[in-house]
């Protein structure tokens, strides 16, 4: 009887659950474990790779609470309007483009963000103006985004770009952040692993203990641990952090957070303990982004192998 693909989650997250990288990667291919199926197990092991890149992009920007949120499709109507009376001019319609990527990074359509952003650029670049900072946080967040789509060699090029184009030190130090983010999605146990810890260790002396930025370096120090199979000590980063937090659902780092505990705990067979923290992390994301987003979507379907 063929098993359902329920079951074969199950199966195969029991079976590597204990592998390094290196070994589960062998197992996949040496039991030619369906592509479909590997994802949701990897899912389960290691979290969405956007846990890894919470706060460098992916959540929508933030409104004014004084702004009256307009419906999405007046949105659009208004941006291909815009777009349409600036079409002769590059710089103009670059702007729009960064605007209808946004747009679309609000919905979780990542492709469709990424193309925006991607012509929004090539459109400055063909202009051969020097590259704006506005500019160089578009390539940033392209890059995330290729990141997230699992095109982890082109995000790096993309940051290798950006950084040598940026010249506001905090912009500088976040762009190295997410290179190392990158780096160590790619190779876990390689030299970008020492430089988030440089990161953690850097902000962790110069920001106060609830400053976003210090804990998203200390939730990619928690889920760099957890890639590696360091378990215990990725538990222990993640209620750390958890523990000063205060922003709740207004920060895409807290959905991670709460999100690695749960799979950190999954990981140590303790299951009933794990869907606190992953319901946590799905409220949070479908509190920021919506039930449809994809970020939510992903931590839905890891809750739910546990019910």
């Amino acid at each position: 009887m063929t098993k359902s693909p329920v079951s074969l989650v199950r199966e195969y997250f029991e079976a590597v659950a204990d592998l390094d990288l290196d070994d589960r990667a062998r197992y996949f291919d040496n039991h030619k474990v369906p592509t479909a199926v590997r994802v949701e197990v990897e899912l389960l092991l290691d979290g969405p790779p956007e846990d890894f890149m919470a706060g460098a992009v992916l959540a929508p920007p933030n409104a004014s609470p004084s702004d009256e949120p307009k419906p999405i499709d007046q949105i659009f109507a208004e941006l291909e309007a815009d777009l349409e009376r600036v079409r002769h001019q590059p710089t103009a319609v670059a702007q729009i483009r960064f605007r209808l990527g946004a747009a679309y990074l609000a919905l979780g359509e990542l492709d469709r963000a990424a193309s925006q952003l991607h012509m929004g650029i090539e459109l400055y670049s063909n202009t051969g103006v020097e590259l704006t900072r506005e500019v160089v946080v578009q390539q940033n967040e392209l890059a995330m985004i290729r990141a997230a789509l699992g095109n982890l060699d082109q995000a790096a090029e993309l940051l290798r770009v950006a950084l040598a184009h940026a010249t506001d030190p905090r912009l500088e130090s976040t762009i190295r952040h997410n290179l190392a983010i990158v780096l160590a999605l790619s190779e876990p146990c390689g030299d970008a692993a020492q430089t988030l810890e440089a990161i953690r260790e850097e902000r962790r002396v110069q920001l106060d203990p609830t400053d976003p930025a210090r804990l998203r370096a200390q939730n990619n120090v928690a889920q760099l641990e957890l890639r590696r199979g360091r378990l215990g000590e990725a538990e222990r980063l993640f209620r750390d952090a958890l523990e000063i937090d205060t922003r709740g659902a207004h920060d895409s780092v807290s959905a991670a957070l709460h999100s690695g505990l749960g799979l950190s705990l999954l990981r140590q067979n303790r299951r009933d303990e794990a869907i606190e923290p992953l319901e946590r992390a799905v409220a949070i994301s479908a509190q920021q982004w919506g039930e449809n987003h994809v970020v939510t979507k992903r931590r839905q379907r890891v809750l739910a192998e546990l019910r």
